[in-house]
């Protein structure tokens, strides 16, 4: 082989290599996606409810802007109609599986607004009735019975 085609052939190689090289470093993530596990995608999704609890243990909906005034954006929670009970059992499910008791913590804030707002609007306490049969099985707090009696009317008839 001459000098000439020995060069051809390795810049022939070079340009392959890198031609490989850039397109496996644009495709690998979709040739070889990361596998997530599903306590992954519970702590993400928690993660991103996290921002939506207030201090009171209500959920944040969105903002109401008022561009005509210079108050800023105010936060809206969410219909007192809200089926709580997904969000309170991933977060006691979590608290469980990974020992992390600020998952508790999160649970028992919600579940503490559920109580609050029985007292003045017993939907609430109607459409969360699974929290609290669960928080009472749990604790034995008699508070949690009272409101599921409170409520036993509606399903017992």
């Amino acid at each position: 082989m001459s000098t000439k085609t020995v060069l051809i052939l390795s810049i022939a190689i070079i340009i392959l290599v890198v031609v490989f090289f850039v397109l496996g470093y644009v495709f690998w993530d979709r040739l070889f996606p990361q596998k997530i596990t599903g306590l992954e995608i519970a702590q993400r999704t928690t993660s991103f409810l996290d921002r939506a609890i207030r201090s009171d243990g209500s959920i944040i909906s969105g903002f109401l802007c008022d561009k005509a005034s210079s108050e800023k954006c105010v936060p809206q929670k969410l219909d007192d109609g809200l089926n709580y009970s997904e969000m309170i059992d991933s977060y006691l499910l979590l608290a469980e599986i990974t020992g992390n008791q600020g998952y508790r913590e999160k649970a028992d804030k919600m579940i503490s607004y559920i109580l609050n707002t029985c007292s003045t609007n017993i939907r609430v306490c109607e459409i969360n009735i699974s929290s609290l049969a669960k928080y009472y099985k749990i604790t034995k707090e008699a508070k949690y019975w009272q409101a599921i009696l409170a409520v036993r009317e509606k399903f017992v008839n």
